[in-house]
């Protein structure tokens, strides 16, 4: 098994002392250090077997070294660490100093007898090498031959085989020719009963929509009569409360007053939907369409005049009842707020008497402080007090009363 002369690392290549491999293939270097151990270069070349270790370039390491030979201590820690790391990958043996002197002899012995088993072995290799070429030649003769047999016979087969085929195509097409016959009878037979079925199917239909527009118009006259009677009721019943005086609940009436119109909203969509329906039927155009839709429209709202009469009466007596109640909550908080105010002008009054002031002077103060709060009260409701337009004592047509001590 041949073997390179170095070996390819990341930090460089690797030469080793001596490198075999096994009948597997595996490569078993071995290195021998006959003096000291330990340079730059040694751990250089620990570091490139590390490596090739863990690629499995090589299989073992085998480390011979001299007994009494200094070995630095670096060198035996990276050592013991790739024997740690790599188990009985790596070896490390000590010879004495005449065990390396005999290995280095038999290595000499060992190579001049490699060196004229290698001449032996390259005659051999050169018979050899001519009876393997001369077997190929026969072998591919041999090929050769049994190509062209295997090629005859591949046309032969070849040629039956388009027959063949071209027989099954011609089978096909009469087939396909009576298929396709089968087909277009089912086809015809098909689209005779489709178009039967189509009629019997849409007479179905146009029964049926008839049937639900009819159902749905006697619906729609249903809703709009019981709108019409609930509308008519709504109103006796606020004529009648009225006659009585009895009191109207506006937000009751109100809410009433929504629903109403929510059901007319319902009626008028169902009356519209009745209409396109109805039209749709007659095929005609989309402006003529639009226009009798609209006609019909104000027909039907003409017709429903007393509807929508009664539901305005019902909005106006939702606004009068809720205005009254304004009213009525006003004139309450007035009331309140003036007993309020004779309250505390009594109570002012009644402290003022206490404090020793004459009661006509404490009735005056009382009086100012009416006026003050009513003028008050104008301004927070817009209305401004009279301005009285005074004199001066030098004006001749003053009319002011001037005020002199005693």
């Amino acid at each position: 098994m041949p073997k390179p002369d170095s070996y390819s690392t990341s930090i460089g290549p690797r030469h080793y002392d001596k490198a075999r491999a096994d009948e597997h293939g595996r490569i078993h270097a071995a290195e021998d250090k006959s003096g000291k151990t330990g340079s730059r270069n040694d751990l250089r070349e620990l570091e490139k077997d590390r490596e090739l270790l863990r690629k499995g370039v090589i299989e073992t390491l085998r480390v011979r070294t001299v007994a009494g030979e200094k070995m630095s201590s670096a060198y035996r820690e990276l050592l013991t660490e790739m024997q740690q790391e790599l188990g009985s990958r790596v070896i490390h043996q000590e010879l004495t100093r005449e065990q390396a002197c005999l290995a280095f002899d038999m290595g000499l012995a060992y190579e001049k007898d490699a060196r004229q088993l290698e001449l032996r072995t390259r005659l051999e290799l050169d018979r050899a090498e001519r009876a393997r070429l001369r077997l190929e030649n026969i072998r591919e003769i041999v090929k050769a031959r049994e190509r062209a047999e295997a090629l005859e016979r591949a046309e032969r087969a070849q040629q039956a085989g388009e027959q063949e085929q071209a027989r099954q195509r011609d089978i096909e097409k009469a087939r396909e020719r009576a298929a396709l016959f089968r087909d277009m009878e089912r086809f015809r037979e098909g689209v005779e009963r489709g178009q039967v079925e189509a009629r019997e199917r849409a007479e179905r239909d146009r029964e049926a929509r008839e049937q639900d527009q009819a159902r749905q118009r006697e619906e729609t006259a249903r809703i709009r009569d019981q709108l019409s009677k609930d509308i008519q009721a709504q109103t006796k019943q606020i004529a009648r409360d009225r006659e009585s005086g009895r009191e109207i609940d506006p937000d009751r009436l109100y809410e009433i007053h929504k629903d109403l119109v929510q059901g007319l909203n319902v009626v008028r969509e169902r009356e519209r939907e009745d209409t396109r329906e109805m039209l749709e039927t007659l095929h005609v155009s989309r402006d003529q369409a639009r226009s009798m839709e609209l006609a019909f429209e104000l027909s039907r709202e003409e017709k429903r005049e007393d509807v929508v009469k009664g539901l305005n009466e019902i909005a106006l007596t939702v606004q009068r009842e809720d205005q009254r109640r304004e009213a009525v909550e006003k004139d309450r908080r007035e009331r309140e707020a003036q007993q309020r105010e004779r309250e505390a002008r009594e109570a002012y009054g009644q402290a003022l008497r206490q404090r020793g002031i004459p009661p006509e002077i404490a009735a005056l103060v009382q009086h100012q402080e009416a006026l003050d709060h009513a003028m008050e009260r104008g301004r927070e409701l817009g209305v401004e007090p009279p301005q009285v337009q005074g004199r001066s004592r030098g004006d001749p047509s003053g009319r002011g009363i001037e005020r002199t001590r005693d």
